[in-house]
């Protein structure tokens, strides 16, 4: 027979003539028949959710039975049994099954947190396509309220919810297809045909199609062999390797349809290096025996696209050589086909180099060094804090189990779902059922010991093994995932950056683990460094007695390279025990050092043992928060003490715990005259060290973040939040403070004259009462002051503004918008360290020549207040007073309306523009005083809110006030030494806009809005060129 000829004898044909020539069999062919008629028609379907994709209709599938006729040549296909024959067809057409989508099924699927997952995940993904699809459909509602907004909008969330569809659901089609023939009833379709078929014949189609994705292993896992229809036999293994087979070799390039192309309007870019692979095929050859490919890419991603489906093909031929025998019926004759052509060009041209597969990799022994030499932590010591975090994470998981297997159901103080519980909920009695305990002890004298212990989860293998991965953390497993999901956010784990294992190599070349899961025996673990071998994790059984959780060991060897610093968290264990003459363990008090600055706030309670001679257990006082009584209203949990001048409350949005608290009034001294105090942060618990906010009016603040996600809140080195963080915390304390303000005023208002004789800050009530709560009048307060507030403004009388001294009380009531001057840029230079002083004359000059241009009635130059304002409250307004000399009055208003961008006349938007590259007159508007640098910020203003960025990069000086959002300044201190030998505006504003930091800004500022509204580039690239040509025809001006 001519080999042409060969391949003639088809699958289906072999099928036919078994089951024509033996009657017992006749059902599995007139099933196959009806089957592929029904099979086709819903595959029909799967270009309605994947239009975007190759062709994964029975065109597909017919290929991929071609294939397999090719692999096995008339001979093999003559000795296949008639159920072996009919499974491969059945496999064939069924293995893409979940890719047709049911209605139903894509609507329950948008609920799950798991769906909620994947749209954070790919937000930040490389996928440029999805991520945009997932930014529009996430901004949509913001976008429909803007007239201009496109009008095609709805033609685009088809798209965008096609793309995010056919992305999600690609990668579970496999396990669809197990699942859909589980419940073929909601398909209408019955394919057993009145249970012709067996059940178990049909859930192994299931099994074999779900393995054509999954990896080689779990095909060895099904059974070699197994019994057919009637009297035949099958062969598991072999079906699925065929289908698998088959299916990577249909790569011939007409499996994408220019039509639908057409249809849907292009294609995204991974659907058109996958097409682009297709149509680089330029040989294929299949035989028994041989396989050939070959292909020439026309680009480097599609090369790559293509080598990995080159190297997966040589690694699928590979196991099925060396797994033969254990797979291929034993009637069949001959080997395993062998790949003896594999070629691949770039461009006509082969990459000898592998330069198009070359990218940036970091190796583990790197990460490590990485982690210990880039400042991520500090203080190496830190590691303790890494090793107490996992121990609470672990105890957290254990508690919400015993919580949810109904342990604490009788010590539980309310009735409310678990889901809803706040801290103080639960007894402190169950938290300490879960108390750590951490041990530092002198050894000897060259090392020191450290355990910690808890009674958590413990460690289990799949723990383990995610373990090994710098970056990895097992909150990325998915059960355990939904398990936390469930918790809530106040006791979720924190751990999120997987390296906090990784910084007991800052300490140690080696540490050891005893851990017990719950059921299962307890383990040793012994972790080793890189530096020190392999960075092998070696695990046999324990012979420690553990009931459950995990106890790390570490032996540190004393070295001089520590210091201890004097008022230290370490400080009254140091000065009572240490004895530098008889002993040398510093070190011992190096470690305390750094477990208590980061222990002092946990639900779970920690026990630390210092040597054997001193201990202390540290616990979060939320626990008992509210012991003494606590009010519910709204969303605060609370209780203001007896003496008003606290307040405790647990924000249950957000499940953040605020202190705030008073200084004590003293009406001897000058009583608006306040230092900023700086808050203080935490984060469930743990202290955030390189935190800085501060107010004026409050003695205290504290504020202890339980409910926000580690990742999106803190910075890897874990000590300090984020810039959207801070700008949700600080949020949250700004209510809060305004929620205390109006209890306070609702006390006051009952107490009355009382109020007056206890010791909360009559001045910050009356000052925040007036500035944020409605419809306050300070005028009704007066009487809780035994004096008044007298400040210092400019009172306009007779349309006149002059220089007086007036009560507070008496003016904000009818001026609840203040308004102040920059009275720095007016001070006098100080003679033998007498009191600041203020140019008041020329001041008042200034606004007394301008004031057909001002508003307001009352400036304030008190420097005490408007200490106060600039601290605390936000900037809503700018106005600049014109002036004859090298120095600008400018006017801020603050007041209750809290704004992002700040609204300005005329003249105060030409001060600003000219404020985009500074002169020397400005340093005071600058920080630290940097108007020389390169490049500035300014305040964003009015008509450019599109402009206003949330971060300013390094190297940038900015307006200093911290209540402003700035904007880049598109013009450098360069540009404008330009601008005298150039005439034409059209043309200076070319020559910022061609070069590249002119393209880096727009790309800075697309991804940095604060604005939400979605726009494209050349929007912020008109708003920059119309600034720029507002600047250059200011300076124009200027020259003349």
């Amino acid at each position: 027979m001519e080999d042409y000829l060969k391949y003639t004898y088809k699958l289906e044909t072999h099928l036919k003539v078994i089951c024509d020539s033996n009657e017992e069999y006749a059902n599995l062919y007139a099933t196959w028949k009806l089957n592929q008629k029904i099979y086709s028609s819903v595959l029909k379907t799967v270009v309605m959710n994947y239009p975007h994709y190759s062709l994964h209709d029975d065109s597909h599938s017919e290929s991929i039975i071609t294939n397999i006729e090719m692999l096995l040549g008339e001979e093999r296909i003559k000795r296949l049994s008639p159920t072996e024959t009919w499974m491969i067809l059945q496999c064939a057409y069924l293995h893409d099954f979940g890719m047709a989508l049911l209605s139903e099924k894509a609507e329950l699927e948008w609920e799950t947190d798991e769906f909620k997952e994947y749209l954070e995940e790919k937000r930040h993904s490389f996928n440029n396509d999805i991520a945009e699809a997932i930014e529009y459909i996430d901004k949509l509602n913001i976008n429909l309220q803007d007239d201009k907004f496109e009008k095609n909008w709805p033609l685009k969330i088809r798209k965008y919810v096609t793309y995010i569809i056919a992305d999600y659901f690609r990668s579970k089609h496999s396990s669809l297809t197990k699942e859909y023939l589980d419940q073929l009833e909601k398909w209408e379709i019955d394919i057993s045909h009145n249970n012709l078929i067996h059940e178990r014949l049909i859930k192994l189609i299931g099994e074999i199609s779900f393995l054509h994705t999954q990896d080689f292993d779990k095909v060895m896992k099904l059974n070699y062999e197994s019994n057919g229809y009637k009297s035949d036999y099958i062969h598991p293994r072999f079906i699925a390797e065929m289908i698998r087979l088959g299916d990577l070799l249909d790569l011939d390039n007409g499996r994408f349809s220019s039509y639908v192309e057409k249809v849907i309007g292009g294609l995204p870019k991974l659907s058109k290096d996958h097409k682009e692979k297709h149509q680089s095929t330029r040989h294929v050859l299949i035989t028994p025996k041989n396989i050939e490919v070959s292909a020439d890419c026309p680009n480097e991603e599609v090369y790559r696209e293509t080598r990995s489906w080159f190297l997966w093909l040589e690694e699928e031929i590979k196991n099925l050589t060396m797994n033969w025998i254990d797979i291929i019926p034993s009637n069949l004759t001959g080997y395993a086909p062998k790949l003896t052509q594999k070629e691949l060009l770039l461009k006509g041209e082969p990459d000898l180099n592998n330069i198009t597969d070359l990218r940036f990799e970091i190796s583990q022994e790197k990460a490590f060094d990485i982690i210990e030499g880039s400042n991520i932590y500090e203080d190496k010591y830190i590691f303790v804090r890494e090793f107490i975090q996992n121990s609470l994470d672990a105890s957290k998981i254990q508690l919400w189990r015993d919580l949810n297997d109904g342990m604490y159901n009788s010590w539980i103080k309310t009735k409310k779902e678990l889901k809803n519980l706040m801290p103080f909920d639960i007894l402190k009695e169950i938290y300490n059922n879960y108390i750590i305990e951490v041990t530092i002890e002198d050894i000897d004298s060259n090392y020191v010991g450290v355990s910690i212990r808890d009674r958590g989860i413990g460690i289990s293998i799949d723990a383990l093994k995610a373990m090994c991965d710098v970056g990895s953390s097992y909150s990325g497993k998915l059960e355990l995932k939904k398990e936390i999901n469930k918790m809530p956010a106040w006791l979720r784990p924190t751990a999120g950056f997987g390296i906090g294992l990784q910084s007991g190599f800052l300490v140690a070349d080696e540490f050891k683990a005893h851990s017990r899961t719950g059921g299962n025996s307890a383990i040793e673990i012994t972790f080793e460094s890189r530096k020190r071998s392999d960075g092998y994790i070696q695990v046999r059984k324990s012979e420690k007695n553990i009931k459950r959780g995990t106890e790390f060991y570490f032996k540190l060897k004393k070295d001089a390279n520590y210091s201890l610093n004097y008022g230290g968290h370490a400080e009254k264990h140091f000065e009572n025990l240490f004895d530098p003459i008889s002993s040398d363990n510093l070190l011992i008090y190096k470690i305390l050092d750094s477990a208590k600055r980061n222990c002092e706030g946990s639900v779970i309670p920690i026990y630390i043992n210092i040597d054997n001679k001193d201990n202390e257990t540290f616990n979060s006082d939320i626990v008992t928060l509210f012991d003494a009584g606590m009010i519910e209203e709204g969303n605060y949990a609370y209780n203001i003490a007896n003496s008003l001048d606290e307040m405790k409350l647990w924000v249950k949005d957000k499940d953040i715990y605020l202190n705030i608290r008073m200084q004590e009034y003293d009406s001897d001294r000058n009583i608006l005259e306040r230092s900023p105090k700086t808050i203080d942060f935490y984060f469930k618990g743990i202290k955030l060290d390189r935190q800085r906010e501060s107010y004026a009016l409050w003695e205290y603040i504290c504020v202890d973040i339980y409910g926000m996600d580690t990742k999106e809140s803190l910075k890897l080195s874990r000590d300090e939040l984020t810039l959207e963080a801070r700008k949700d915390v600080g949020k949250t304390i700004d209510e809060g403070v305004q929620f205390y303000i109006a209890k306070l005023k609702e006390n006051i208002d009952i107490l009355k004259e009382k109020a007056k004789e206890m010791p909360f800050d009559k001045i910050a009530f009356i000052v925040s009462g007036s500035m944020i709560i409605n419809n306050f009048k300070a005028s009704d307060y007066k009487f809780l002051l035994d004096r008044g507030i007298m400040i210092s403004v400019m009172k306009k009388n007779d349309n006149k503004f002059i220089l007086e001294k007036v009560d507070f009380v008496d003016i904000i009531d009818e001026y609840p918008n203040l308004t102040y001057a920059n009275i720095n840029s007016f001070k006098i230079e100080r003679v033998n360290n007498v009191e600041e002083e203020y140019d008041y004359a020329i001041m008042e000059g200034y606004l007394n020549k301008n004031i057909s241009d001002i508003e307001e009635d009352i400036v304030i130059v008190d420097k005490n207040l408007i200490k106060i304002l600039e601290n605390d409250f936000r900037i809503n307004k700018i106005q600049c007073i014109e002036s004859e000399l090298s120095r600008d009055l400018l006017l801020y208003s603050a007041g209750r309306e809290n704004r992002d961008i700040i609204n300005v006349n005329e003249k105060t938007e030409e001060y600003l523009i000219d404020l985009l590259v500074s002169n020397p007159q400005d340093s005071l508007n600058y920080s630290k005083g940097r108007w020389r640098s390169q490049r500035n910020c300014i305040p964003a203003f009015s008509g450019y809110n599109l402009l206003a960025i949330k971060t300013i990069p390094a190297g940038l000086a900015f307006y200093k006030s911290n209540k402003m959002k700035q904007l880049i300044s598109p013009i450098t201190r360069k540009d404008k030494e330009k601008i005298e030998s150039v005439n034409n505006k059209e043309l200076f504003i070319e020559s910022i806009t061609v070069r590249q930091d002119y393209k880096n800004l727009l790309f800075y500022t697309m991804n940095n809005r604060i604005s939400e509204k979605i726009v494209t580039i050349e929007v912020i690239d008109k708003l920059y060129k119309e600034i720029i040509g507002k600047y250059f025809e200011l300076m124009k001006k200027k020259i003349k």
